[in-house]
């Protein structure tokens, strides 16, 4: 023991050094009733630690498993492994020691029991031995020496065991390796490749690590490329040969790496991915056989990827179809399928067709761009226009989300335009598809067309014909549209029996203009393709009349027409009464009525007709079954209908039954008729003109018969006398009275006459009577009888006259 200084002093002496590394280290002397001391040995001038044996019993007399007298170290091992101790012993001579030598038992304690050390080193008494052993095993945290000795069983009170110069050494306690990954290419696209490099890490400055080995799986959707360039700076020649396709990578097996002290080496393979997705991708514990697994937050490496879907492009010509010459947008979509993740880089060519005619960029040049990048034409030149394509290079869009490129394009020919554009592409997503829209142009379809139609209001409603009485006012609107696909230009409208000149157009969205005006093609947001103007009023003429107008518009140097007609009718409508009889007689006589009702006018009348009559209940047949069989009641054509009466005693008393009547035909209605059915009625009035008185057989009896008619019919011809004595009885024509018609009128009277001649009975009765009564048309007058008397001279003579024999 130094005499002085660090280490001097005691018991128990402390330590002499200690290494930084080692936070405590700590002697102690136990015993059962022993001592212990500082001092030189017999013989000797040295300070030494001494421990004396009990003062009673057997003294020093320890065994490996069990000792009551010990001297113990305690030392911080936290950092070491393979802690061994070397020490000087001498067992003094004043003890009865084993001889020739005496067992040095070493026990050691990395915290829990005790182990002996073996095998058991020996010390003779009465001089320093030096002898070290290796701690069983070293402790983590802290390890525990205990030294004692084995003396004879009747050795003696007291007696003394020295140490000195107690060393402990160690090596090191060796960290275990480290292990980090990166992705060097991050994101990639699907079937992209990036390159997966794990550092390894020796962290020890005292030692190198050997057989560091490590195994990472790779997540599904990444395996290993096709080509892998796999490649490590590890010493050792270590094993690594990962495959193509392969999905556990497993590096050091069987031999593992060799990291020099302090130092780092590389371990790297090219992968890819196989599906869209973000990889999180961890290691397995990397270990080494000198140093163990490292299962802290270093021992494993961490790294994520992101495989992404490419870019994906759509393109629309918009309007389509356009005429020769037009203008179509052309807009090209990007979409980015990725949910997360920026795609960069994008890029794509679009070449225009070139037949059936060219198709190039509009003047004056219209573009938009939400992608960013830069936009030229399909060669990499400025884009302008008249250029026959187009490109975009480093635009981006954002994950989940959509970008658009458009630009004006034209072509002068007409024909269908398949347009397919390049694959679009982003330098971290890969190839994506083409897109392909058609453009068709059509030549250009100039139209123009007219609407004619009137109404009795301002206002309307407005249709193509109206059936109206003479006298109405009528306006005229005219309604001139745009059918075709290009505008026209000097639009107006013509009309032979109306002048436009007055015509207040307007268009469809109430726009005052002049003609002749310009009307733009049909849109959906505005409606100025048609314009109408109202001219009127005008008063109606008798007849049908059609009026046809003209409209007219330009493109470039030729006229296109329409016409349209609309037209009014005045409406008529007549009715002629008849009766089929002609009179009647007596009260309950049944009349029958015709109702002839024609189309006097020049608009057809939709049915069904009606007739109101005063009278009578009228019935008239479906429009349909006369004519030329329609629901119209066309101009000219007539219908008939019919009704029944029944003469009342007022009528009889009155003489006449007369009723009126009137037709009506989709709200005209004709004038009124009337019949007048009369009573009929003959009067005979007779008289005896000459012969009476008579006188003698042969003489003639002359009558006179006024026949009247007292009736309030007419009757016609002929009159008739029949007489109940006369046979000669005549009656002249009845055109030779009254009005000289073919009828006895009522109050007009006939005389008729007849003779008689007279026969004995007529003088032997002393007077002859006879009767008659009159007809006419089927009326018969009440009789009437006439007396003629005799002049009755009774006489006889005889007149002789032989009628034979004589001679």
């Amino acid at each position: 023991m130094p005499a002085a200084g660090q280490g001097s002093g005691g018991p128990p002496p402390p330590y002499t050094t200690k290494a930084a590394d080692v936070a405590t280290a700590s002697a102690s002397y136990t015993t059962v009733s022993g001592a212990q001391s500082i001092g030189a040995p017999a013989g000797t001038t040295t300070n030494a630690w001494g421990g004396t044996a009990p003062t009673a019993g057997d003294g020093w007399n320890e065994t490996a498993t069990s000792m009551n007298n010990y001297f113990q170290f305690a030392l911080d091992t936290s950092n070491y492994g393979g802690v061994y101790v070397t020490f000087d012993i001498r067992p003094d001579g004043n003890g009865d020691w084993a001889s020739p030598n005496s067992n040095i038992f070493i026990n050691t304690s990395d915290g829990g029991a005790y182990t002996p050390y073996t095998p058991v080193p020996l010390a003779a008494k009465h001089s320093w031995v030096t002898t070290s052993t290796n701690a069983v095993p070293t402790g983590t945290a802290t390890t525990t020496f205990r030294f004692g000795i084995d003396g004879s069983g009747n050795n003696k009170v007291g007696a003394t065991l020295y140490l000195d110069n107690v060393i402990f050494t160690g090596c090191p306690r060796l960290d275990p390796p480290e292990i980090t990954k990166t992705f060097l290419q991050d994101p990639i696209a699907i079937n992209g490749v990036s390159t997966l490099t794990f550092t390894l890490t020796n962290p020890n400055a005292s030692n190198a690590l050997t057989g560091v080995t490590f195994i990472d799986a790779l997540p599904t959707g990444l395996q290993v490329a096709a080509t892998p360039n796999a490649s490590t700076t590890c010493g050792g020649s270590p094993t690594w040969l990962p495959t193509a396709g392969a999905t556990t990578l497993t590096f050091g097996s069987p031999t593992g790496a060799t990291i020099p002290l302090s130092s780092s080496c590389t371990v790297s393979v090219d992968v890819t991915g196989t599906a869209a997705g973000a990889y999180q991708n961890v290691t397995e514990f990397i270990s080494s056989t000198n140093a163990g697994i490292n299962t802290g937050a270093t021992g494993s490496a961490s790294a994520s990827l992101t495989v992404v879907k490419p870019p994906s492009i759509e393109k629309l010509f918009a309007p389509n179809p356009i005429l020769a010459g037009g203008n179509s947008t052309l807009t090209f979509t990007i979409t980015n399928p990725n949910q997360n993740g920026l795609l960069v880089g994008l890029a794509f060519t679009d070449t225009f067709p070139v037949a059936p005619g060219a198709m190039t960029v509009a003047a004056p040049l219209a573009i938009t761009n939400t992608c960013g990048g830069i936009l030229v034409d399909d060669t990499g030149g400025v884009l302008a226009a008249a250029d026959v394509g187009i490109r975009l290079t480093g635009g981006s869009v954002a994950g989940g989300s959509t970008c658009s490129v458009t630009v004006n394009v034209t072509v002068a020919t007409v024909g269908s335009y398949a347009n397919t554009s390049g694959v679009v592409s982003a330098t971290n997503g890969g190839t994506g598809n083409t897109a392909s829209d058609t453009l068709t142009v059509n030549p250009p379809n100039p139209a123009i067309s007219t609407l004619k139609q009137v109404s009795t209001a301002i206002g309307g409603p407005w249709i193509s014909f109206l059936s109206l009485s003479v006298g109405t006012n009528v306006y005229y609107q005219f309604t001139v549209q745009n059918d075709g696909d290009v505008p026209l230009s000097f639009v107006d409208v013509t009309d032979p029996l109306v002048s436009t000149a007055g015509c207040a157009w307007q268009d469809g969205d109430s726009n005052a203009i002049v003609a002749p005006f310009i009307l733009p093609v049909a849109s959906a947001l505005v409606d100025q393709h048609y314009d109408t103007c109202v001219i009127g009023p005008v008063v109606t003429a008798s007849g049908s009349h059609p009026n046809i107008a003209t409209a007219s518009g330009t493109y470039i140097v030729t006229t296109y027409t329409d016409t349209s007609t609309a037209y009014y009718a005045t409406t008529g409508l007549t009715l002629v009464k008849s009766a089929a009889e002609s009179y009647f007689t007596a009260t309950g006589d049944l009349l029958h009525y015709s109702y002839l009702i024609t189309n006097s006018g020049f608009a057809p009348l939709v049915g069904p007709v009606t007739v109101a009559d005063d009278k009578a209940v009228v019935t008239c047949p479906p429009v349909n079954t006369v004519g030329d069989l329609d629901n119209f009641l066309e101009p000219s054509e007539s219908i008939t209908c019919t009704s029944t009466y029944t003469v009342l005693a007022a009528d009889v008393t009155a003489k006449l039954v007369t009723n009126t009547a009137t037709a009506t035909a989709a709200g005209v209605t004709s004038p009124s008729d009337s019949v007048t059915v009369g009573l009929a009625a003959l009067t005979l009035v007779k008289s005896i003109t000459s012969g009476s008185p008579y006188s003698a057989v042969g003489n003639t009896v002359n009558y006179s018969y006024i026949v009247t008619n007292t009736g309030n019919a007419t009757l016609a011809g002929p009159v008739t006398i029949a007489d109940d004595k006369s046979t000669d009885e005549s009656c002249p024509n009845v055109n030779t009275v009254g009005n000289f018609d073919t009828n006895l009128d009522v109050g007009e009277s006939i005389t008729c006459t007849a003779t008689y001649d007279v026969v004995q009975a007529d003088i032997d009765a002393g007077s002859v009577t006879n009767t008659a009564s009159a007809t006419a048309d089927g009326i018969t007058s009440p009789s009437d009888t006439a007396t003629a008397n005799a002049t009755q001279s009774p006489a006889l003579t005889i007149v002789k006259s032989i009628t034979s024999g004589s001679p």
